[in-house]
């Protein structure tokens, strides 16, 4: 079903998808089709962008790296350990203020609907500063 949808391109608009896609150009219309036949789905997405990334970029790793100016690429123990202490310490002041909020003898001063907003908040907070921690068990 792809193969027919393909066949009834324009061979020229065939050539293009194939010099996009690293496929020989010069092939005659029948290997073309064949070739091209996996990247059909992509080829016939009407939603596909219009503008795919298919020359290599203008800069090069190198230029990125010039553009970084030279103390970020500085190791410093101390400053990396301060982050992860700071990250640590609001793990714990976040988990401790959620446990007052939930305890028995406070809930009772917060009304319900603050709970379901504070709730949300606290997750997103929580996973931000463990997100950082889990970065770094990850790299470890």
């Amino acid at each position: 079903r792809r193969l027919l949808a393909l066949s009834k391109m324009p061979t020229e608009e065939l050539r293009k998808w194939a010099a996009a896609y690293n496929i020989d150009s010069d092939l005659e219309p029948s290997k073309l089709l064949r070739e091209l036949e996996p990247f059909a789905d992509g080829i016939l997405d009407p939603n596909r962008p219009n503008n795919l990334p298919l020359a290599p970029p203008k800069f090069t790793l190198a230029d990125i790296k010039k553009a970084i100016p030279a103390h970020c690429f500085k190791r410093n123990l101390w400053i990396s350990l301060s982050h992860l202490a700071f990250d640590l310490a609001m793990i714990a002041v976040l988990f401790y203020l959620v446990s007052y909020l939930v305890s028995p003898e406070t809930s009772v001063l917060f009304p319900l609907w603050s709970r379901c907003l504070l709730w949300p908040a606290y997750f997103y907070l929580q996973g931000c500063f463990m997100f950082a921690v889990w970065v770094l068990c990850h790299e470890c």
